[in-house]
């Protein structure tokens, strides 16, 4: 059956080894062959799965799956299906082109419905999780309030860190720039000189434009919450789930790096003058609702934590929906719809 539906050579089957099963039986390697080409890897279909699995049970990681079996083994095994089956006998590598007609590949490159549901699965929980930790991470720490900040003073290692992550964002991103209009971030040189200051005085990163960007020391520091699940789902997980995941998680530091400074200019010059990707992204069904969000953010700073993904705000009960007032403003300085 694996010549029929794997389309693998006889001494390939035969040269198998428990070891080569891998990822709960989703997956056969062949890593010895003439050639680099020769060293792949096959989808084990569902069908053949219980059966492999079985075979590799109780067997040491160098054990041969099939015992010692001559390259001759598997066209026999093919031919005594044939005439069971009383079918024209083939030799093994003219069994699956018998299955498939001709009409494409062998049959462990369709990918089976187990594996698509394990593949959205990982979307999805990849997707709530990035958006839960994003909103957590930028309330509890960005937003700390100061008895949260007191004990993380208390920390060894992280404290200063987390404290820093504090007064770059809301003590200069929030407190002294953007203050007196969200698009404009320095309404005088007198404010942008006592920013400096501060960056200065506290030891902050100056790669980050004064919060509005994210540098690449940042960038890493940024991914730190989210290690704690990502790790373990990438240690007891598939990998059609924690690939997904895991590059869910990237999305958050990826958009406070390149978004976000857009998301603090007039939405219609953020859609003109932004890189392609971003532009594209702004012009997009979800782009007046990002930057109306963040909007509402700066003018409520303990709501609306989440830039592209607000399930995470949904979760926790810290959505703000717009009032008059915000309306008004929203206008004025060239929100969306303006």
């Amino acid at each position: 059956m694996m010549t029929l539906l794997m389309g693998m050579r006889a001494s390939e089957i035969v040269q198998r080894i428990a070891r080569d099963i891998d990822d709960q039986v989703r997956i056969l390697w062949v890593t010895a062959s003439k050639t680099e080409a020769g060293k792949r890897r096959f989808g084990v279909p569902v069908g053949l799965r219980p059966y492999l699995g079985e075979l590799a049970k109780g067997k040491s990681p160098g054990d041969l799956l099939f015992g010692l079996r001559d390259r001759g083994w598997p066209n026999k095994c093919v031919q005594r299906i044939c005439h069971e089956a009383d079918v024209p006998v083939v030799c093994p590598r003219n069994a699956w082109p018998a299955l498939n007609l001709g009409n494409g590949p062998p049959a462990n490159h369709m990918p089976s419905i187990s594996d698509v549901a394990v593949l959205v699965t990982g979307v999805v929980t990849g997707y709530v999780h990035a958006s839960f930790v994003e909103s957590w991470s930028h309330d509890q720490i960005c937003h700390a309030r100061r008895s949260t900040l007191d004990r993380y003073g208390q920390l060894p290692f992280f404290g200063r860190r987390l404290r820093n992550s504090w007064r770059s964002h809301t003590a200069v991103h929030h407190g002294m720039t953007f203050r007196p209009d969200y698009t404009m971030q320095f309404a005088s040189s007198d404010e942008e000189a006592r920013a400096c200051t501060y960056v200065l005085q506290h030891r902050l990163d100056p790669g980050n434009d004064f919060g509005l960007s994210v540098s690449l020391t940042g960038f890493f520091r940024f991914l730190l919450p989210f290690m704690v699940l990502n790790t373990v789902v990438v240690i007891v997980a598939p990998l059609l789930l924690s690939i997904p995941f895991v590059v869910l998680s990237l999305v958050s530091p990826l958009f406070s790096k390149f978004v976000h400074p857009h998301l603090h200019k007039p939405y219609k010059r953020a859609c003109s003058t932004a890189p392609l990707l971003i532009r594209l992204l702004l012009r997009s069904p979800m782009g007046p609702t990002m930057w109306t969000r963040h909007f509402l953010h700066h003018r409520h700073p303990r709501f609306s934590f989440n830039l592209m993904m607000p399930i995470g705000d949904w979760l926790r009960g810290v959505t703000w929906d717009a009032d008059a007032l915000d309306l008004v403003e929203l206008r004025r300085v060239g929100g969306p719809g303006e």
